[in-house]
């Protein structure tokens, strides 16, 4: 399999888009939007996983208590969600929208 790793704006490097489209990101606690109750992603990696053909999401989530918890969504629920909000705490603005857990698919 092949992988590619996925950067956001200043270089951080954010997960892999494997060769079947699927983009695999890691997200802790502190990555966790209260206000939606889910993840986000910045619409400047939203448009460079739909530039690669990435159609879906996994993020592998791992809670306080150190359970790890892994959710699918699709890149589509994440252009399509009226949930957004512009994180401004790295000094450039960085829009995202986010998708509510309630609404991924639980992985086993």
């Amino acid at each position: 399999m092949i992988e590619t790793g996925i950067s956001r704006y200043d270089g951080k490097g954010i997960g892999i888009l494997r060769d079947d489209g699927i983009f695999v990101t890691e997200r802790k606690p502190i990555h966790f939007f209260r206000k939606y109750q889910g993840f986000g992603l910045s619409e400047e990696v939203m448009e460079g996983l739909d530039k690669r053909n990435c159609k879906k999401i996994i993020f592998i989530y791992t809670n306080a208590k150190e359970e790890v918890t892994k959710f699918l969504a699709t890149l589509e629920q994440f252009k399509t969600s009226l949930n957004c909000w512009t994180d401004t705490s790295m000094g450039v603005e960085d829009p995202q929208k986010f998708v509510s857990v309630a609404d991924m698919e639980v992985l086993k």
